[in-house]
């Protein structure tokens, strides 16, 4: 097979791979949960890249990836994943595997620091339930208020309070105060559930689009998506109501461009065609020809912003007109 036979092929794969992100996009991502892979297909080397995450990752495995074979570096903080080459290699622009995740183990709960004997020396059998971390000698008895009929005699919370519970028998209820346990208490830690990785998590709409950022061999940032996210903004030119994921850095708002720009304009549709509305506003167009602008026409024909100087009529009633009434009440336009 010739080599641009070849070319072609790979060209093919590319663009067929990097279809399912926005259109623009120079590092298209994809996420293989059952595998913890993180894939992508860039048109450009990359040379460094951070991504932020929701909390759901322990560490990031290179092992045997692109990311290990052009001598990255890669860490995982609570919050960010950093990769980039102490000695300057770059991942060369096609396909691959960046790098494979692992998500947050569980956490047992746990009590350290109990001492049932109070003997300053922490038990070796810690207590493993909260209850018993508490009160390591299980000995503690909380004060209590109770009628002997069984009236509830839940209110009374110390004796005053006790002596005043009305009992169905008219005896009255017994208040037994606490009993402080000789252990020491522990700390109890309640634990954590274990955390999957998964794609909203990577794909965290609480960070930034501006946080996550890939760059090539220059340092020029390159574009970068997640598979299966665009434009999801109803209110876009460009919106896609289908994609998987927003990412409405990629949103293209009305504008005097067709198709839409990064900021909106309201005075134009997505066709570019000037929709402003107005008062002296002919097809949404000033006098001058501005779409949606304020300059106006005044009685003698000249256009602009400017009120102060729009003629008056003189007393001829003659728009810009040179007549003056003179003392006698007698308009003319002689000196």
């Amino acid at each position: 097979m010739s080599f641009y036979r070849i070319l072609s092929i790979l060209t093919l794969t590319v663009s067929l791979a990097i279809a399912a992100c926005p259109e623009g996009t120079e590092v298209c991502l994809s996420y293989d949960d059952a595998t913890g892979a993180v894939t992508y297909v860039s048109t450009d080397a990359i040379a460094g890249f951070q991504m932020p995450h929701a909390g759901c990752l322990s560490g990031a495995d290179i092992t045997g990836t692109d990311s290990e074979t052009a001598a990255f570096q890669v860490s995982v903080s609570a919050s960010m994943i950093l990769g980039f080459s102490m000695t300057g290699g770059n991942i060369p622009a096609g396909s691959g595997t960046l790098f494979i995740l692992s998500g947050v183990d569980a956490v047992a709960a746990s009590c350290s620091g109990a001492d049932s004997d109070a003997d300053g020396t922490a038990d070796v059998d810690q207590p493993t339930d909260e209850a018993g971390c508490a009160d390591p000698a299980g000995d503690s008895v909380a004060a209590s208020c109770a009628c002997a009929d069984g009236t509830d005699a839940s209110s009374g919370t110390d004796a005053d309070s006790c002596a005043a519970v009305a009992c169905a028998d008219g005896v009255a209820a017994e208040f037994t105060d606490a009993i402080a346990g000789t252990g020491t208490p522990g700390t109890w830690d309640p634990g954590s559930d274990a955390i999957d990785v998964t794609l909203d998590c990577l794909f965290d709409s609480s960070n930034d689009t501006g946080d996550r950022r890939f760059s090539n061999a220059s340092a020029d940032p390159l574009i970068d998506a997640w598979d299966g996210s665009d434009c999801m903004d109803a209110t876009a030119c460009n919106e896609n109501a289908d994609a998987m994921y927003a990412d409405n850095s990629f949103c293209l708002y009305a504008c005097a461009t067709v198709g839409g720009c990064s900021e909106l304009d309201a005075n134009y549709n997505c066709d570019g065609e000037c929709v402003a509305v107005g008062d002296g506003l002919t097809d949404g167009l000033d006098c001058a020809g501005t779409c949606g602008g304020d300059a106006l026409e005044d009685m003698c024909g000249i256009c602009d912003t400017d009120s102060t100087n729009d003629c008056i009529q003189d007393c001829a009633d003659e728009w810009g007109g040179t007549a003056v009434e003179d003392m006698c009440g007698t308009c003319h336009t002689d000196s």
